[in-house]
C-alpha cells in the first residue's frame, strides 16, 4: 500500500530506528576487532615498554630504570556513504516494507565498506603460508589434511610471540573464504565424536568455536587471502556522531523530484606495532 503524506513523518522516524538497529547488530567486524567509538578524530593507544629485571643480593643497592611510554594514534578519517534518490513516483509507490529493506541494503553497504577496509590491513601482518604448517612458502591449498595443522600453527606462533595471555583472555579468531569455510566444516564432520555427530546434523553458525578458534565467513576478503589472530588487538575507531548519520531530504534534492536518502559513517583502522606479531593474513589458494 502506497504511503500516504499524513505517513512521511512516521515512516521517516522508523526509517531511522531500523537503520540504527541494525547498525547495532553484531558482525564479524565488530567481533574481531576491538571498536572505539569516539567523537575524538585521533585516538591515543599509549603503552610501556617492558623492564628490565635485575638480579640482587640482600642489602645490595638497585637502579631505577626511566619509564618508557610509546603512544600509537589511531586516526577517524576513512569516510563511507550511501546516497539514495528515490523519485517521487516511485515514492508514491513503494509500501512500507519497501522503505525497511532500503534501510536494511543503505546498512549493509557501510557495514561491508567497513569490512572491506579492515581486511586491506593485512599487508600490516605477519605472512602465514605453507611453510608455517612444514610444507612448501608459498599458498595453502586447503584440505580437510591440513586444517588442523593450519590451527596447530596458528597457536604456536600465538605462543611463541608471547601473546598466550591476550589469546586466554580474547579468544582467537579465522576468517575464511567461503569455499574455505566448507572445507574446515568438513574437517569438523570427520572429526571428533559429538563434534562431528552435531555438525553432520545441523551443520555450523557462522561464527563457531573449535580448536581455540571461532571460525567466521567473509565474502570480503582479499583475493588469495584469509585472516587469522588474537581478537580485540586490531582497532577500529568510529566517529559516535556520525555513524549511522541519516539526512532524508524530501524537497526535491539536487532540483530532482523526489526524497534524497543518505546515510553515512566515519572510521579509521590501525593495527599497532605490538599487534603485528598477533595477526596474521594467511596465503591461501
Amino acid at each position: 500500500m502506497p504511503l500516504s503524506a499524513a505517513q512521511t513523518f512516521v515512516y521517516i522516524d522508523d526509517f531511522a530506528e531500523r537503520v540504527q538497529m541494525r547498525l547495532d547488530e553484531p558482525n564479524v567486524w565488530k567481533e574481531v576487532c576491538e571498536v572505539q567509538y569516539s567523537d575524538i578524530k585521533n585516538l591515543h593507544f599509549p603503552y610501556v615498554a617492558d623492564i628490565t629485571l635485575q638480579s640482587n643480593t640482600r642489602s645490595s643497592p638497585y637502579t631505577f630504570q626511566a619509564l618508557t611510554e610509546t603512544d600509537e594514534t589511531l586516526e577517524i578519517a576513512q569516510v563511507a556513504i550511501a546516497p539514495w534518490f528515490v523519485s517521487a513516483a516511485d515514492k508514491a509507490q513503494k509500501s512500507y516494507a519497501d522503505y525497511m529493506d532500503l534501510a536494511d541494503h543503505m546498512t549493509s553497504q557501510i557495514d561491508e565498506n567497513i569490512e572491506t577496509f579492515v581486511w586491506k590491513q593485512y599487508s600490516a601482518w605477519d605472512v602465514f603460508d605453507g611453510a608455517d604448517i612444514g610444507g612448501a612458502a608459498g599458498s595453502i591449498t586447503l584440505s580437510i589434511t591440513n586444517v588442523g595443522a593450519v590451527i596447530r600453527n596458528l597457536r604456536k606462533l600465538i605462543l611463541t610471540a608471547k601473546g598466550g595471555t591476550l589469546l586466554n583472555k580474547n579468544g582467537g579468531f579465522i576468517v575464511w573464504k567461503p569455499a574455505d569455510f566448507a572445507v574446515v566444516e568438513a574437517f569438523y564432520q570427520a572429526n571428533g565424536f559429538v563434534s562431528a555427530d552435531d555438525v553432520l546434523q545441523n551443520g555450523v553458525k557462522i561464527g563457531f568455536t573449535r580448536g581455540g578458534f571461532t571460525h567466521y565467513v567473509s565474502n570480503f576478503l582479499a583475493g588469495g587471502r584469509g585472516a587469522a589472530g588474537v581478537k580485540k588487538v586490531l582497532k577500529v575507531g568510529i566517529l559516535k556522531s556520525t555513524y549511522g548519520d541519516l539526512l532524508v531530504d524530501a524537497q526535491d534534492p539536487g532540483s530532482l523530484r523526489g526524497t534524497g536518502f543518505r546515510l553515512a559513517a566515519d572510521y579509521g583502522v590501525k593495527t599497532f606495532n605490538f599487534a603485528k606479531s598477533l595477526l596474521f593474513d594467511m596465503a591461501l589458494v
